[in-house]
């Protein structure tokens, strides 16, 4: 910020102070099965008194035909939307604020377009993408044996 741009501290202090005022959100990235992650949003928002951006994510392979894909969309569209109702049905029982959106394309770019939208997102809560998720095993230990001689 420079010394003399008055205009430029104006705004600068102003999305500083529309941000602290902004009542906190957490975003919830839900992709797939998320009961847990969903569950542990919830009491966190509850004790934190936050409101809850639920998102729920579909990245869909670009491997696949154009018909499969249509396919997987729809499934997901008609899930996502039966499990946003019941997560503002879990929600309004404990007193938390949830809005719920469904999105299609890629996860990090959502991700980061919604948090540059809503100055209100303090706190991202995710499951590891699953490439990341799978179990890593230990390299194999070579076993120990007796020297004959």
């Amino acid at each position: 910020m420079a010394a003399g741009n008055l205009t430029a501290a104006g705004e600068a202090l102003g999305a500083m102070l529309a941000h602290t005022a902004a009542h906190a959100k957490i975003l919830l990235v839900r992709e797939g099965q998320a009961a847990k992650v969903t569950e542990y949003a919830l009491k966190m928002a509850q004790r934190l008194d936050c409101d809850v951006l639920a998102l729920d994510l579909l990245n869909p392979s670009l491997d696949q035909d154009a018909e499969l894909r249509r396919r997987e969309i729809d499934r997901f569209l008609v899930r996502a939307i039966r499990q946003g109702e019941q997560l503002v049905q879990e929600a309004a029982a404990l007193g938390v604020q949830v809005s719920h959106m469904v999105k299609i394309g890629d996860r990090e770019r959502i991700i980061a377009e919604l948090g540059r939208q809503d100055a209100a997102i303090r706190y991202v809560l995710t499951l590891p993408p699953r490439e990341q998720a799978e179990v890593q095993r230990e390299p194999a230990r070579p076993q120990a044996r007796r020297a004959t001689l």
